[in-house]
């Protein structure tokens, strides 16, 4: 009997629909778990939160709204991923890995449900990162720079540390070869729209606590506390790392496999990761929410590895990545399947 190809081991063991049904079930059972116990309900303000951010906690008056903003918020920017990787072609495979990757990391972590400030914001970010993407090699495409400098703006509304992607977004701009003094102007524009209508809130209700609180809480910087951190915690970032590290070595080391817009689109990727993962260690306050943040570019590098790298036994490793994930995730889970002794 003649094996099963490569890329047939491929379609049905990662993109088939066996593994697209498992996962979403998967995602929804954590969902609806999360519902019946009301876990992160009432959505709540921290005492460094934007105002915005205060009011829209004020307006979650039921739990039910709740946890449909943030399921809709969920889908959508897992459909703006996949859209992405599907016009712009990061991936060079046609899979719907990366909507899939993205809904399981962020439905599996509790910490994430229903939604935080950060969930709104990182809509924001997954929006602007498809403007930027867009204007690849086209220095006219003010529009676009513009939109996703807006977006960024409106997100650090929400949750101002989303502030620290402008450089990063300058960058991709510069790497994407659409850098220039128009382009910078647009930026600057698109940040400054939101920001002056902010001002001229703050002159009109002779308060400016809109303006001093949150921009003071980016200065509040601390070394990571790693004392109490529990063994399942420290094993599931220590498979997090090793499977970003997996996805980004993979990328480095068969880049010239790809196309030069393939290799700059998942470039400027790797550096939001690695600026999600930074931040996290210096903001302890913040550290659940850039942890979130970096699931968006986590779920394009990993589906990258997975899609496109030529090893054997991909799809099993595949699954025992998913079933680790998954397995760590229950056991992480304010649900108490294990006494708080065992891990």
């Amino acid at each position: 009997m003649r094996k099963p190809s490569s890329r047939y081991e491929k379609t049905t063991t990662i993109s088939g629909p066996f593994n697209i049904g498992l996962l979403l079930i998967v995602s929804a059972s954590f969902w609806i778990a999360g519902y019946t116990q009301s876990i992160g309900y009432p959505v709540y303000s921290e005492a460094a939160a934007t105002p915005l951010w205060e009011m829209v906690c004020i307006a979650f008056t039921s739990k039910t709204g709740a946890y449909l903003v943030g399921l809709m918020l969920l889908i959508g920017g897992a459909i703006i991923i996949h859209r992405a990787n599907y016009v712009q072609i990061i991936i060079r495979e046609k899979t719907y890995l990366p909507f899939l990757l993205y809904l399981i990391l962020i439905s599996c972590n509790t910490a994430f449900l229903p939604l935080n400030a950060a969930s709104l914001a990182m809509f924001c970010l997954i929006l602007a990162f498809y403007q930027i993407l867009k204007t690849y090699r086209d220095p006219d495409c003010i529009a676009n720079i513009y939109n996703a400098s807006l977006l960024l703006g409106v997100g650090s509304l929400l949750w101002i540390h989303l502030l620290w992607f402008v450089p990063v977004f300058w960058w991709g701009m510069y790497s994407l070869k659409s850098m220039s003094i128009r382009g910078i102007l647009a930026s600057l524009t698109g940040l400054a729209t939101v920001y002056w209508f902010l001002a001229g809130w703050c002159v009109w209700t002779r308060s400016f606590d809109a303006l001093h609180g949150p921009f003071l809480s980016l200065t509040m910087i601390s070394r990571p506390e790693l004392n109490g951190i529990r063994t399942a915690d420290w094993i599931f970032m220590i498979a997090m790392i090793i499977l970003a590290g997996a996805s980004i070595l993979n990328i480095f080391i068969h880049e010239y496999d790809e196309s030069v817009r393939t290799r700059q689109f998942l470039f400027f990727t790797i550096i939001i990761a690695l600026i999600s993962f930074s931040l996290a260690l210096v903001y302890e306050q913040q550290r659940i929410e850039f942890l979130g943040l970096s699931c968006m570019p986590l779920a394009i590098l990993a589906s990258h590895l997975f899609a496109t790298s030529k090893f054997r036994k991909k799809g099993w490793i595949y699954c025992a990545c998913i079933a680790l994930y998954v397995l760590l995730s229950v056991i992480r889970s304010p649900w108490n399947f294990l006494p708080p002794d065992v891990l």
